[in-house]
């Protein structure tokens, strides 16, 4: 899970290079305060992962479930 408000934790470009450091199969932004936060985030990450949208809000994950090339899974709001 991603912290994406770049206010109380690092900025987003600052997220993107850590993701880049680590390995990861998914990631969940999280601390979404505008839609607008969250489409920024896509638009700098995206050529770099691809997004998917989760139907629900809950979602279920297997360590078998696990894509082999990591992504963006993006859990609707509240």
């Amino acid at each position: 899970m991603v912290p994406i408000d770049g206010v109380w934790t690092l900025n987003q470009d600052e997220i993107i290079e850590v993701l880049g450091q680590i390995t990861v199969k998914i990631i969940i932004p999280m601390h979404i305060f505008t839609a607008a936060t969250l489409d920024k985030f896509l638009t700098k990450i995206a050529g770099l992962y691809a997004v998917r949208h989760a139907e629900g809000r809950t979602i279920v994950l297997t360590r078998s479930g696990l894509p082999e090339r990591a992504g963006i899974l993006v859990i609707p709001g509240g």
